[in-house]
């Protein structure tokens, strides 16, 4: 009988893949989002800091939809300072300081080259991390 070998490669094929998409997909099984909060501060920081015209808040992926509608009442409402730069002017610079999470939060401070320091707090929204506030130290 040569269909057994079949059924036994077939066997083996499947669980190898099966296998593989298991360690792939390893970050849902831990509950954390694939890319860290520090990689995602520090793509906002590079997007952001390029752009000019600067960029909509509700345009940046990396705010949560509540931090961004915030900002959109603030800025309407003559905001001086933009929050996640605590400055009118864009420094050159945004370097991470330090990064702490806890669950499905965590805390990202950052320094300007203005010398600035903002801490921000990022939660995971829809299985990615997500800027949901900026508080200037």
């Amino acid at each position: 009988m040569k269909i057994k070998p079949f059924l036994v490669a077939g066997a083996i094929i499947l669980t190898l893949l099966m296998s593989a998409c298991a360690k792939s997909n390893n970050s849902s099984s831990t509950g954390q989002p694939a890319v860290p909060p520090e990689k995602v501060v520090d793509g906002f920081y590079t997007s952001y800091l390029q752009a000019w015209p600067p960029t909509p808040f509700n345009e940046i992926s990396q705010l949560s939809p509540e931090f961004s509608k915030s900002l959109d009442k603030k800025q309407q409402e003559g905001m001086f300072i933009v929050p996640f730069i605590c400055a009118q002017d864009y420094p050159e610079k945004m370097e991470i300081q330090s990064s702490q999470v806890d669950g499905d939060t965590a805390r990202v401070t950052v320094k300007s080259s203005f010398g600035n320091t903002i801490e921000l707090t990022l939660k995971v929204i829809s299985g990615e991390w997500k800027i949901d506030n900026a508080v200037c130290k």
